[in-house]
């Protein structure tokens, strides 16, 4: 099946350039940390919040690495959890 086709307004998120940056670096720290982290985004329907994500996985992944370095972004997991499907965190990650 596929991702949808992406549209370039997706690659620059005008607008919320700040917020993007926050979750990536967010993300980035969990990662060269090796440890787990979890955000909520908010906001409307059509907002930009899975861009914002989707661009922050796209920066991480463009630097992801096998490699031990301290600085660098290893391998990572990603579990998407949807509020209206997952309740709880907890039976999220089992589904």
């Amino acid at each position: 099946t596929g991702s949808p086709p992406r549209s370039r307004i997706d690659d620059e998120l005008v607008g919320l350039e700040a917020q993007a940056t926050a979750v990536y670096e967010r993300l980035r720290r969990a990662a060269v940390s090796r440890e787990s982290t979890s955000a909520i985004l908010c906001g409307p329907h059509g907002s930009g919040k899975h861009a914002v994500v989707r661009q922050a996985l796209a920066r991480l992944d463009a630097e992801a690495t096998p490699a031990d370095d301290d600085d660098v972004v290893p391998r990572y997991d990603v579990a998407h959890l949807n509020g209206v499907v997952h309740a709880d965190a907890a039976r999220g990650l089992r589904e």
